[in-house]
Parts: structure tokens; C-alpha cells; sequence
């Protein structure tokens, strides 16, 4: 099952369905006569059409198109596929019911009629011998064993269809689990938990639990068995799929030793990151398993069987962070339990929520509609949204860095996996062998002076490791640090779209305006400046995305981060301005990390990690300023370099200027 809520059913021949109040089913071999014109690739699209038109019966997918039908000649086609409307549908208390106008039920249950609908089907819902109920007057509702309508004039006939069950990713500290209603998971084990946090920290942290169920009472229990057991007394699962990453506000859940059945496609992708990004923009694909290095494949299916060595990635629900929080993002269903008051704007209710020690999440009606839950149990609701509240966002620092050419994001406190080779001890070792290694996608420290080469390409939080992830070839241009991206272009068109002739007057433009995220070259001579970072492929094309501002000073290029400080110091001298301190970190480039201005003073730093600091900045030591010239000495055309020396001097003699020396050669 794919673990995001599919809100409209799919259509399987012979079966009923239910979509935006109707019953449908299909039929195969013909369809009713086109009504009209209009024809629609998209089913949805067609479907909620014929529910805006009282004569139409259905929809025939003809000639690949979706045809509105109606009428009463049908037309013979062994190539056609309908999707026929038949009876009306209701959701109340949980369930599905079908209506039969002028029709009743046989065989009613004792215990008298009821004064309205509502309690009448409430009553229906908790009596199992109940399959209906027939309404005789506005004020006489009377409960039924029968299933079959027959004729009956005045009166309507409701049959009892099944419950609603629901399923959704939710993020819960670093692992992403599945929600089903209403289901429980067999194999319980331990003693009752009384918060949801608590429940999913304890799961994360035993190796025989692979999931927990809460009950009617708000309980909590550890399962050892992921089998679903439905549910009569409103119980909720949830099942620990894997770490959660989150790409482009979609989650996915990393598991490791497993597989997806059915590819999407052929197209193979060189990094998770990348697949998961096609991923994201194509609504068949459940999840991007890695069948081996550099080899990404989008899937159909979502669940996972056993193959050793691969790691999928299985697509989940829309996410957003919130006020420290992680939300899940649902469209068209409901909270079952909601408090009467209403807030007129989504930030008001959702920072009342995330305050809040029962809240479960928000609901919105409407564009200024918004109401808070008291209980996490959801049923499908067209044209309500849900936004489920999920655990604490972990914060994770992010610093662009460029180091011999080659842009880095180092992230803390983050990991990646695909760990190998032998550990390094200094951070410019590991990134040097990294940026020289195919194979390797970033870098990790996991403690002082231990460094490894990564294959993994996505971070994940973690409590002590600093991740390096390698963004590609970079350029210290206009002030900023740019990550180069061959055969991709950015998304986003930005203001006018207007066209440069040279990636100098492109990246000048885009670093003076704070909307600009990069720029992407199309052909030669053609630059535009884009709006977004995210980067899609496309042959021929060439980007540049905008990493971190940065600033030339001592030969260095230097990267700044506000509220934030290096966690090591190289001496205890502190420097009482800025200058300084930059120039006696430029003086030991393989040490100094950079400077951190702390408590009102300047001091030179060592190492990797850097911490949230209130008041603090920090510069970072990146790149060499290099420069290339031309000049003419005695006669010759010389290359000059800086800050650059050759190798192996000779001779003793020392020349006083460039010239002598030029002629001396």
C-alpha cells in the first residue's frame, strides 16, 4: 500500500466505486451516446464533469480520451471502456451509504423508529444485524436487516456500504511510519504508553518493535507483527517503514534490504536525489529503488519484498514545517472530532495547535475556515483539508562552502550512508579525496579527526555526525558561491524572462536581486535567470545555483553565517576587529576553519562542527583568490599566477624585481 492517502478510489471492472457522492462502475464493450464536445485526458477531471451535468451517465474512455455519455442509445465498442454512474452516495458516521429514492427495505429490526437520519444511522452503524435503514417520514426512520431495494412511493432507502478506512505518511521523529484507520497490529507487546511521542520513541528504539496501535482511549501499544487487523472500536496503527527524508515537501521512507515491484520507465538516474525529484513531478510513481550504483529507477508499486543489497525510497505524503513542527499536508478529508471555535487564518490555528498539548491537527473549510482536532481519526471529506501534526522539527545548520573548486553543503547535525574506505583525519583530506572519487558523494565526520567518503547523496539527521554532501563544480562569482550543473536546467522563469549574452552579466544580475536562485544557459549566448533551485534534467542545458554570499578578503574567499559559531578554538587569543582575526586565520589555511565573533570578540577556529549561537557570526574559510594575466618580459609572453609557486628553484641567485629575473631565464 502506498503510505499517502489516495482520496479517489480507482476503478476495477465488475467493482463499485465510490468518488464525490456516487457509486461507479465499469463496463467494457460500450458506452452510452457523447452528450458533449469536450474531451478530457484526465479521469478526475471527467468524472467530477458528469457530476456537474443531471443527464449524464457516465464516462467512455474513447480513443484515449475521456467523453462525457448520456442518453438513453447505447453504442457498441469492443475498444471502449465506461465508467458508469449509478446510485447516489452519503458518508455519515464513518460508512458509506447508497440512496434509492421512492424505494424501501425489508425486514425491520425492533426498538421503534427514530426522529431523525443522523440517529438513526448512528444506531445502524453500532448494530451488526443492521444493513439499512428506511426513511418513511421527515420524522419516522425505521432500521432494516434487507439489502435489496424494492418500489416504495414516498419513501427513500439507504443501504449500509462498508466503513471508511484511511492511510497516511507521518513523520515522527527522524522515521516515517504509516497510519491506517481503522486497523490495529497483531503481536502486542509491553505496557501501555500514554503520549504518541513516547510510543514512536520507544518503537525507534527497540529492534523488535516495528510499529504501535492506539486505541479508543488514547492508549498506546509496542506491536512485534505488521499484520493489519480491522478494526470496530475506532483503533489507529501505526507501521515504522523507514527513515523519513523529505525532497521537494514530499516525505519518502528510506528502507534498506528491499525492493519495489514495476518500473515507472526505463530512465535510469545517477543519484537518489535526482530520481526522487522525477519522482516527485510524476503522479505513478511510488517510490525510486537503487539497483546499484549510480542506478536510480522510478517505480509503480509501493510495496517492498526482500532483496539484499538494494534501498528504496517509497513515496509518502505532502510535508511542511510549521513553528518547529512537522505537518502532513491531506486534501479532501476531515477530522472526526474538532473544537467549536473557529480561526480565520491557517498561521493563527496552527501556532494554536502547535502550543497546544492535545491538539492532533488543523482543519480548514474554505479559504477562512479553520478548526482544531481533538482526535487524530480522519474520513474522506470533499473539499476539507487536513494538516496532521507530526513531531519536532530537528534543526539541521546548513553552510555552503566552496574548497578547490568544488561546492559543498555542510550540514550538522546530519549523516549520509554508503559509508567506505579507510578513515581520514582532517576534513580537507577527506573532501580532497572525495572530490577526486566518482564513487563519493559527500563526507562524514563522526568524530574528531574521523572522516569517511560517502555514497549516499541524501542527509538524514543525526545527533552527533556533520555531513558534507558534494554539490558539483562551483564558482566564486558577483559575490556568491555557485554550484555548476551540467545537462540540467532550473525550474522557474524569472520576472521578465529577460535573455544575457555572457554568464558573468547573467550571475551579476541574479546575485543583485534576492528573488534570483540561479541562472541556466540554454544554447550559447542565451542565460536566464531562474527562480527556484530545483534543477530538472534537460539535454544541452547548463546551470549555476545560487549557494551563499561571499566575501574576498586576504586572498581568501570567506563565507558568512549569522547566529551561528565554530564549536573549536585554534588558540585562546582573542582579536578585537575583524581584520586581524581574518589575517591570522589566512595565515594557517590548513587549520583555520574560519573566525567566530563571540561575546564582543574575534578568535580564530578549528574544526568542523558549528552551533546556533545567539549574537554570534561566523566567516568561513573557503577558496584561493586566483588570478591568471598575460605579460610581456624581455621579449616574452609570460602566464602570471597567484597565488600560485612552481616547483624545483634553480639556481641560488635571488632577483629584485621582475624584469631581471624575466631576463636572467
Amino acid at each position: 500500500m502506498i503510505p499517502r492517502v489516495n482520496t479517489h478510489s480507482y476503478l476495477r471492472k465488475g467493482e463499485f466505486t465510490v468518488y464525490n457522492g456516487f457509486t461507479w462502475t465499469e463496463i467494457s464493450g460500450w458506452h452510452w451516446e457523447v452528450i458533449i464536445d469536450t474531451k478530457f485526458k484526465d479521469q478526475e477531471k471527467a468524472l467530477d464533469k458528469c457530476n456537474s451535468i443531471s443527464t449524464c451517465k457516465g464516462v467512455a474512455l474513447i480513443d484515449g480520451y475521456y467523453r462525457i455519455t448520456g442518453g438513453d442509445n447505447k453504442v457498441v465498442d469492443p475498444k471502449t471502456k465506461m465508467i458508469q454512474r449509478t446510485s447516489e452516495i452519503k458518508t455519515k458516521h464513518d460508512h458509506y451509504w447508497t440512496a434509492y429514492s421512492d424505494s424501501t427495505l425489508t425486514k425491520p429490526l425492533g426498538g421503534g423508529a427514530h426522529r431523525t437520519l443522523n440517529s438513526a444511522m448512528l444506531a445502524c452503524v453500532n448494530n451488526r444485524q443492521c444493513n439499512g435503514v428506511v426513511t418513511v417520514t421527515k420524522t419516522r426512520h425505521v432500521l432494516v436487516r434487507g439489502t435489496t431495494p424494492s418500489g416504495a412511493s414516498g419513501k427513500t432507502a439507504y443501504v449500509k456500504g462498508s466503513g471508511f478506512t484511511s492511510s497516511y505518511a507521518l513523520k515522527l521523529g527522524q522515521h516515517m511510519f504509516e497510519v491506517h484507520q481503522p486497523y490495529s497490529l497483531s503481536s502486542p507487546y509491553g505496557a501501555n504508553i500514554n503520549s504518541l511521542e513516547l510510543a514512536w520513541q520507544k518503537c525507534t528504539n527497540d529492534r523488535h518493535c516495528v510499529g504501535f496501535t492506539r486505541d479508543s482511549k488514547n492508549s498506546y501499544k509496542l506491536n512485534r507483527n505488521r499484520r493489519l487487523v480491522k478494526s470496530v472500536n475506532r483503533q489507529d496503527c501505526y507501521i515504522m517503514l523507514g527513515r523519513g527524508v523529505e525532497q521537494n515537501s514530499i516525505l519518502y521512507a528510506m528502507m534498506k534490504g528491499v525492493s519495489l515491484r514495476r518500473r515507472l520507465d526505463g530512465k535510469r538516474y545517477k543519484s537518489d536525489a535526482e530520481a526522487i525529484t522525477a519522482c516527485n513531478s510524476h503522479k505513478k510513481c511510488a517510490g525510486v529503488t537503487m539497483e546499484g550504483h549510480d542506478d536510480f529507477r522510478m517505480y509503480v508499486d509501493s510495496i517492498p519484498y526482500r532483496h539484499k543489497g538494494r534501498v528504496v525510497f517509497i513515496r509518502g505524503s505532502s510535508v511542511f514545517t510549521y513553528k518547529k513542527k512537522v505537518w502532513t499536508d491531506l486534501e479532501d478529508y476531515k477530522f472526526n472530532s474538532i473544537q467549536s471555535r473557529k480561526y480565520t487564518d491557517k498561521s493563527g490555528a496552527l501556532s494554536a495547535c502547535a502550543g497546544s498539548t492535545w491538539c492532533k491537527g488543523v482543519m480548514m473549510k474554505g479559504d477562512k475556515e479553520y478548526y482544531l482536532a481533538t482526535d487524530s481519526t480522519v474520513t474522506p471529506s470533499k473539499g476539507t483539508d487536513l494538516f496532521i501534526l507530526g513531531s519536532d522539527v530537528v534543526k539541521v545548520t546548513e553552510v555552503s562552502l566552496s574548497i578547490d573548486g568544488v561546492s559543498w553543503n555542510l550540514q550538522k547535525p546530519a549523516t549520509l550512508d554508503g559509508k567506505f574506505g579507510k578513515p581520514i583525519k582532517t576534513r580537507n583530506a577527506a573532501l580532497d579525496a572525495c572530490a577526486k572519487n566518482n564513487r563519493c558523494n559527500g563526507v562524514i565526520r563522526v568524530k574528531v579527526h574521523v572522516f569517511y567518503m560517502c555514497t549516499g547523496s541524501t542527509s538524514y539527521p543525526h545527533q552527533t555526525n556533520i555531513a558534507f554532501l558534494k554539490r558539483g563544480t562551483s564558482l566564486n562569482q558577483s559575490g556568491a558561491i555557485w554550484t555548476a550543473k551540467k545537462q540540467f536546467e532550473l525550474r522557474g522563469r524569472f520576472k521578465n524572462n529577460r535573455r544575457y549574452n555572457t554568464l558573468r552579466s547573467a550571475l551579476r544580475a541574479c546575485a543583485a536581486d534576492d528573488g534570483c536562485k540561479g541562472v541556466t544557459k540554454y544554447r550559447p549566448g542565451d542565460f536566464r535567470l531562474r527562480s527556484t533551485r530545483v534543477a530538472v534534467h534537460r539535454g544541452g542545458a547548463k546551470s549555476w545555483v545560487q549557494e551563499s554570499l561571499v566575501e574576498q578578503i586576504n586572498d581568501f574567499y570567506w563565507t558568512q553565517k549569522n547566529g551561528y559559531k565554530l564549536d573549536h578554538k585554534l588558540s585562546g587569543k582573542a582579536y578585537n576587529d575583524k581584520k586581524s582575526a581574518l589575517t591570522a586565520c589566512s595565515l594557517k589555511p590548513t587549520q583555520c576553519s574560519g573566525i567566530s565573533y563571540v561575546g564582543g570578540k574575534y578568535y580564530v577556529m578549528s574544526g568542523s562542527g558549528i552551533t546556533v549561537s545567539k549574537g554570534s557570526r561566523t566567516w568561513l574559510i573557503g577558496d584561493w583568490i586566483t588570478i591568471t594575466s598575460y605579460q610581456v618580459f624581455a621579449n616574452k609572453s609570460w602566464k602570471v599566477a597567484a597565488p600560485y609557486t612552481l616547483a624545483g628553484p634553480m639556481g641560488g641567485k635571488k632577483y629584485t624585481t621582475a624584469t631581471a629575473a624575466a631576463e636572467g631565464a
